[in-house]
């Protein structure tokens, strides 16, 4: 009686997970279909400049370091003028913008979807392309070696931005604030050493458009594998006690 009771206990839990793990798969599957018709993938094609005078959208562009008790680095483009703070290491030694390699940034990013290249995005007319400075500085009111290091989502990025139609813009946006999938994130995560950047990957970003799709699922499973064990232990039959002498 009992090894008939545990079996069918087990067979239950195997139905009751097979069905919600096909009701959980099936939604998630619904689900990620929407998300990749109406989010295409997109990513950013960025070049990095290392050169303190090149061109963007046609005119000339300089970048310059001005030294001295309120150190920064200044954009120059076209008629516009844009700086931040110098926040970390600047060795003069170094060649053009090498000199600021440690927390200084600047790029040139085109956004593209799927597999085009930068030049396919821009001559149909998408893309976005923008001019991008990004500089690191470690969180404030701490010691930048030690302490200011460690206190991560405090850290703070400046950014100028600069795009075709003229416009020249200044911000800035702790660690913690970042948001994924936008370009002030991308070009912030370029400045911040591997082992310490934010990862925007399907597992950060996916999971939460899967909704209780992926929970019901997940429980499937975990029931699926307990319903085999419990159906498997009703084949274990317990060792026999041994007959008593009648010696």
């Amino acid at each position: 009686m009992f090894v008939s009771r545990t079996r069918t206990i087990g067979i239950s839990i195997i139905a009751i997970s097979v069905a919600a793990i096909a009701v959980g798969m099936t939604e998630m599957t619904l689900r990620l279909k929407e998300r990749s018709e109406t989010t295409p993938s997109q990513r950013w094609h960025i070049k990095r400049i290392n050169d303190q005078k090149f061109e963007f959208a046609g005119d000339p562009v300089e970048i310059r370091t001005i030294e001295g008790d309120e150190a920064r680095v200044e954009l120059h483009w076209r008629d516009k003028q844009a700086s931040i703070p110098v926040t970390g290491r600047d060795d003069p030694r170094l060649k053009e913008l090498t000199r600021h390699h440690e927390w200084l940034r600047v790029l040139i990013m085109v956004q593209v979807t799927g597999g085009e290249t930068a030049n396919e995005a821009l001559e149909a007319g998408r893309g976005d392309p923008r001019l991008v400075l990004v500089g690191r500085a470690h969180a404030p009111g701490y010691d930048s070696e030690t302490w200011g290091k460690i206190h991560r989502k405090k850290w703070v990025y400046n950014f100028i931005s600069a795009t075709p139609d003229g416009r020249v813009e200044r911000s800035e946006s702790t660690f913690k604030e970042l948001e994924k999938r936008t370009w002030q994130f991308t070009a912030a995560m370029i400045t911040t050493d591997v082992n310490k950047r934010k990862k925007a990957t399907f597992v950060d970003d996916g999971f939460e458009d899967l909704g209780w799709s992926w929970a019901v699922a997940r429980s499937g499973v975990l029931g699926l594998v307990i319903g085999l064990m419990v159906f498997g232990a009703s084949f274990v039959r317990s060792p026999r006690e041994p007959e008593p002498s009648l010696a």
